[in-house]
């Protein structure tokens, strides 16, 4: 409430002040072009050698010094650069006295998003807001391309398919089999670990890419273990589509599921699922189970704001504004949301279907 009353820089920061959790990236703009980013929450103040990660005595020796104090949150305003990218990656710069996480977000969204906003110049329009929510361009998959390359494969149909892979752009569309043998690749890949942690698939890129490069004992011993592991594996992903390589929204489907309903036999009506594209590396997310690729997560709410203009804003959201299935509006903007498409956020000019005023009981 009290940043939707804040009336400039100051006002936002101090709504935040009584903020405990979960820790939230909170971006602000206004009508004089002013932008700032501020990330508030309780942060415990912890013991030297103590990183949060793992069980200590409970002797009070590793106890909490206290909180990291307001005016020390990450906090930036009007940066030199011009822009702000927050996509749930490491905030925090070289230097930041203190240890608010361990455990950041890769940082190939912020990558790419950064990488496009650098290339529009200074002109940058609404409409190139909407391209950049839209991208799919995986990065995940530019850092493993080189590996790909180095591969001794044993059999014709693996070393074309290899080829194929070469030569994608690296944009994970719905209609896209190289996106889906990528990631039947990368899901075998990310099996090495698993005698070690004891998990099926360990989807860390930073241990699989510092394994191709400088071996790991996972792969056993050689110069080249991990990249013969990594040719099985590419041989093993291209084994599980033996009738032909799917595309990737075949296999790759966001899923919406009733939060009452879907537990009963009314599922059938009420869950809906729609082929997507993108992967937990793309501007447009599309995190996935690494063993079934169903979606596991993904953009559900997307907007444009324009300060100059703030009837230009765009929205769009999944599924509809009704949880009732009956209703016209229950599933009517999964398609717009599924293709892209963003609704005008109009201020007034529009017909109310429905007025619910809600009272206080008594």
């Amino acid at each position: 409430l009290g940043i939707n009353r804040a009336g400039n820089w100051e006002e936002f920061n101090e709504a935040l002040r009584p903020y405990v959790a979960p820790s939230q990236n909170f971006v602000y703009a206004d009508a004089e072009g002013n932008i700032g980013y501020v990330a508030p929450g309780r942060f415990p103040i912890r013991s030297d050698g103590h990183s949060g990660l793992y069980p200590v005595p409970g002797d009070g020796s590793r106890d909490w010094r206290g909180w990291v104090p307001y005016a020390e949150w990450p906090r930036v305003l009007n940066p030199e650069e011009g822009f702000i990218v927050t996509a749930n990656n490491k905030v925090t710069p070289k230097g930041y006295p203190y240890n608010l996480s361990l455990e950041w977000a890769e940082p190939y969204r912020a990558q790419r998003i950064r990488e496009m906003i650098e290339a529009g110049g200074t002109n940058l329009t609404a409409e190139d807001m909407v391209r950049i929510q839209l991208d799919r361009r995986s990065l995940l998959f530019g850092d493993f391309r080189p590996y790909l390359e180095r591969l001794d494969l044993d059999y014709g149909r693996a070393r074309e398919w290899r080829e194929r892979l070469l030569a994608w752009d690296g944009v994970a569309r719905p209609g896209s089999r190289e996106a889906t043998l990528f990631a039947a690749w990368y899901s075998e890949l990310t099996r090495l670990p698993e005698k070690e942690v004891g998990e099926d698939h360990w989807s860390e890129p930073r241990y699989l890419l510092n394994a191709l490069k400088n071996g790991d004992r996972n792969c056993g011993e050689g110069e080249r273990a991990c990249l013969e592991y990594a040719a099985r594996a590419f041989e093993g992903a291209l084994e599980r589509f033996e009738g032909g390589v799917p595309e990737w929204g075949e296999e790759h489907e966001a899923v919406f599921e009733h939060p009452v309903l879907s537990a009963t036999p009314l599922s059938r009506l009420t869950d809906r699922s729609v082929p997507f594209g993108g992967d937990s590396s793309t501007v447009n997310v599309g995190s996935y189970d690494l063993e079934n690729f169903v979606m596991d997560s993904g953009p559900s709410y997307r907007q444009v704001l324009d300060l100059s203009r703030p009837d230009r804003s765009l929205y769009v959201h999944p599924m509809g504004q009704s949880g009732n299935p009956l209703s016209g509006n229950f599933d009517d903007l999964l398609p717009l949301w599924r293709e892209g498409g963003y609704l005008p956020m109009r201020m007034d000019g529009y017909d109310v279907g429905a007025r619910l005023v809600l009272k206080p009981d008594g």
